[in-house]
């Protein structure tokens, strides 16, 4: 939130549209749910893999293109971590090198579906509402400058959308 909510939208944008009073859910699929079921006609923020189970399941899902001024990219569940002092430092080491070649990489984002932040490895087999468009502006989430900020960001988001 912290990327939308400060260098794309502001929290001005969210305190207005907490003005329109919006439903809120942690739940991901219930989320895409109530859009597909039209209980309610728009899902801000909707997780992308759940939308894409629900597309695969029951195509009644309309899925917009990013908005024109930029998303945030972040490692999501894509973060890779290795331990000190390994058991096997030699296999771990060749591990990683593997994951981190455009083969290993094009095999995870085949299981993830999943876009890698790769050039080199290949996109014609993923949904093609996660493939990042040529041009197009993208915010790294995950730079300090961001990081920093974003307990302030949540904390305020807590408020503005405070009983929802």
């Amino acid at each position: 939130m912290s990327v939308v909510a400060l260098q794309i939208m502001g929290m001005d944008f969210w305190r207005q549209f907490a003005k329109q009073e919006p439903v809120v859910t942690r739940d991901h699929r219930q989320l895409v749910d109530w859009v597909a079921h039209g209980k309610y006609a728009v899902g801000v923020a909707p997780e992308t893999a759940e939308v894409t189970r629900y597309k695969k399941e029951v195509q009644a899902l309309l899925q917009l293109p990013p908005p024109q001024e930029g998303i945030g990219l972040t490692t999501g569940f894509g973060g890779l971590a290795l331990i000190d002092n390994p058991a096997h430092s030699n296999a771990a080491k060749l591990f990683v090198n593997w994951l981190l070649s455009k083969e290993g990489l094009t095999v995870y984002t085949k299981a993830g579906d999943i876009h890698s932040r790769r050039l080199d490895v290949p996109t014609d087999f993923l949904t093609p509402e996660i493939v990042r468009l040529p041009g197009f502006k993208y915010f790294d989430s995950e730079k300090e400058e961001f990081l920093l900020k974003e307990g302030d960001t949540y904390a305020e988001a807590r408020t503005i959308f405070a009983g929802r």
